[in-house]
């Protein structure tokens, strides 16, 4: 294929589409008719190309991350798709602690999962020069492929001996906040040959797409870049023949879902079983866009109102409330029920929102308390779309959202929401 024909079809509707997806809720979902009606396009270019080669293009992604690109500020207009998309490409940038001898940045996994837990990497003295034959030495330790993922430390026991390039960390980003259907719209769309196994070569260039997708500049995967990864030596072994069903797939997925979460409430519960519900509400508040003196506002009135509820919130809870938020706009369509019958979002209809969301769990009643204290601006009792619905999508995609226009204050928080929500919930 040509590069002009590459680009043409990296530009399709269906790349616009997983585009669209992974800026604005990060991840490999869209309506299933949607993404049926873009996988046909894609299988009518198919016969006229076959697949896309893996050297997308020989521009390589150390000309892209060489482009300094100055910190956003809190903003909320959505016209600027170029700078958003960067967004992803930024945070890569300055978690990365290793370089390629091309000049691609690679992450290790601890640097992946301090990407999307911390704000701001550890400490460190440039950044460590890797050639091919390093890669033995740092893959060495990586396991073989299993197909129940039921310890959920695939990551932090690999601590800095691996691999993750920038396509890579687009995928597992996207993954993040998915939901079951989500994980098996994405495996459908990588088996590109209908084999019901995904192959080295079908992850390689649908994980080069996304890239593409999120950050705008052309990825090169070929031979003369990095040979081997972590993950693909996972998924399909070192010499690359293996093969990835969709059971190990999915449990991979959540078992990353589960292992960051189990990240994040560890930090807080300094081993204990239990996090108290004000530290509930920082781990909330600390991937939204909500300014910092807005936050200490909100948790001023968590911790100096409280509850009688309020009894500590076990991991347990903690993770199936998150897996709640992957389900956020099941959440803003239920919601959005209740709002055209006229009812109010009080804490009853919010649990009933909540129960047809979770198909049938209840919120236990110190998270649903430690909610409305937090999200509750007006202390009226009530919540609407744009007190929470429109921060929490902030914080199930960790911070990676754009936004545009400057916001000050509480009537900046509220009007930055607003617009969020009439956009996202339309």
């Amino acid at each position: 294929m040509t590069s002009s024909a590459t680009k043409r079809l990296l530009q399709s509707d269906w790349t616009r589409v997983l585009s669209a997806a992974t800026v604005g809720s990060f991840a490999l979902y869209t309506s299933t008719k949607y993404l049926q009606t873009d996988v046909e396009n894609i299988d009518q270019a198919k016969t006229k190309s076959q697949f896309l080669p893996i050297s997308i293009s020989r521009r390589l992604y150390a000309e892209s991350v060489q482009q300094k690109v100055a910190p956003s500020k809190n903003t909320c207009d959505p016209s600027t798709a170029g700078k958003r998309k960067k967004v992803v490409h930024m945070r890569f940038d300055k978690f990365a602690s290793m370089v390629y001898t091309n000049g691609e940045l690679i992450m290790t996994p601890m640097d992946f999962i301090e990407s999307v837990t911390q704000s701001q990497p550890r400490p460190r003295i440039g950044r460590r020069q890797i050639k091919e034959k390093d890669l033995d030495s740092l893959l060495r330790n990586t396991p073989k492929p299993v197909n129940n993922y039921s310890r959920h430390d695939f990551f932090q026991k690999l601590d800095m001996q691996g691999v993750i390039t920038f396509p890579e960390y687009c995928f597992l980003v996207a993954c993040l906040g998915k939901t079951r259907s989500d994980i098996a719209i994405a495996y459908k769309t990588f088996d590109r040959d209908n084999s019901s196994k995904i192959e080295k070569p079908e992850f390689v260039q649908f994980a080069a797409i996304l890239a593409y997708a999120v950050a705008e500049s052309m990825v090169d995967l070929g031979s003369e870049s990095i040979p081997r990864s972590t993950l693909t030596q996972h998924f399909f072994g070192k010499d690359g023949r293996g093969k990835l069903g969709y059971e190990q797939f999915l449990s991979f997925i959540r078992s990353l879902q589960t292992e960051i979460l189990l990240v994040e409430f560890t930090e807080f519960s300094k081993g204990l079983k239990t996090i108290s519900e004000d530290e509930f509400a920082r781990i909330l508040l600390r991937h939204t866009n909500v300014p910092s003196e807005q936050q200490q506002l909100m948790m001023q009135n968590v911790i100096n109102t409280g509850s009688t509820s309020f009894k500590g919130i076990t991991f347990e809870e903690f993770s199936e409330f998150f897996y709640f938020l992957n389900n956020i706009e099941d959440f803003s369509v239920a919601v959005k029920v209740y709002s055209y019958a006229g009812q109010n979002l009080d804490k009853a209809a919010f649990q009933r929102a909540y129960k047809v969301t979770t198909h049938g769990k209840e919120i236990p009643n110190n998270i649903l308390d430690t909610i409305f204290l937090l999200f509750d601006v007006n202390n009226d009792g009530e919540l609407s779309r744009k007190e929470f619905i429109g921060q929490m999508k902030d914080a199930v995609q960790r911070g990676f959202r754009y936004h545009k226009q400057d916001f000050k204050g509480i009537a900046g928080f509220k009007q930055c929401v607003a617009h969020e929500m009439k956009m996202g919930g339309s």
